[in-house]
């Protein structure tokens, strides 16, 4: 008895959280968006890139001017990992700011001629369109 209580109550569960996910919000962007989001995230990338080199820098200044001797202790050690790692970080921001920009040279607006019959002659109306490029690769 208790274990139906139990898969009753899981399968009621789950019931409910699958219909509150119900109504994905799919946003459509535009060619603007995607070349702003391409901006910043180039920015980002460049800031994370120069702030990494540089804090490697300043970590192995900081271990030079200690010296070598017994007493160094690798205090700004730490500063060039954490410079790596910003510096590493860099690299996927580089890689979706270039997708980002592909996808919004992929989208463009422009006039396409539309046939529309009238009684009995056809005439062409400009119609403003938005088009989508694919590009298929071999898969060889």
């Amino acid at each position: 008895m208790k274990m139906k209580n139990i898969l009753l109550v899981l399968a009621i569960f789950a019931f409910i959280v699958r219909a509150n996910c119900q109504t994905p919000e799919i946003s459509a962007l535009s060619k603007e968006d995607y070349l702003r989001k391409a901006k910043n995230q180039r920015i980002a990338a460049w800031v994370s890139l120069g702030g990494g080199i540089g804090m490697i820098i300043s970590g192995f200044s900081i271990n030079v001017s200690e010296g070598w001797g017994d007493g160094n202790q690798n205090k700004g050690l730490w500063l060039s990992y954490v410079g790596g790692a910003a510096a590493l970080v860099s690299i996927p921001l580089f890689i979706t700011a270039r997708k980002n920009k592909k996808r919004a040279a992929s989208i463009g607006l422009s006039n396409q001629s539309i046939y529309l019959p009238r009684q009995s002659y056809m005439f062409v109306k400009a119609h403003p369109t938005i088009t989508l490029k694919v590009q298929m690769t071999n898969l060889k």
